[in-house]
């Protein structure tokens, strides 16, 4: 409801602020460097933004136009693969039941 709301604003809100006054500590503390603001702190925020994106779209890619909430067609799901990196065997399981802890 909109408490929820208001509380996920906040802390939102919060988190933004923190993570920007850290970014302006390692700024002044680094001597007013922007070389080194941009390449030790932004750059690896842009590369894993853009890494997580596609791994996001790599395993939603495969969608049924003709039943689009079909979860076992909207997400990749591997069976008995050789290795269980990020527990995507059971991937489907996240999107049917969201707050499931794996």
């Amino acid at each position: 409801g909109p408490q929820h709301m208001k509380k996920f604003t906040k802390n939102m809100v919060y988190g933004i602020t923190y993570y920007w006054s850290w970014v302006s500590l390692c700024y002044v503390l680094s001597g007013y460097s922007t070389t080194f603001v941009f390449w030790y702190i932004l750059y690896p925020l842009l590369e894993g933004s853009i890494f997580l994106s596609m791994v996001n779209w790599s395993w939603h890619l495969f969608i049924d136009p003709d039943n689009v909430g079909n979860e076992y067609v909207s997400s990749l799901t591997l069976f008995n693969g050789p290795s269980n990196v990020l527990y995507e065997d059971y991937h489907v399981v996240h999107h049917q039941y969201p707050a499931h802890h794996w």
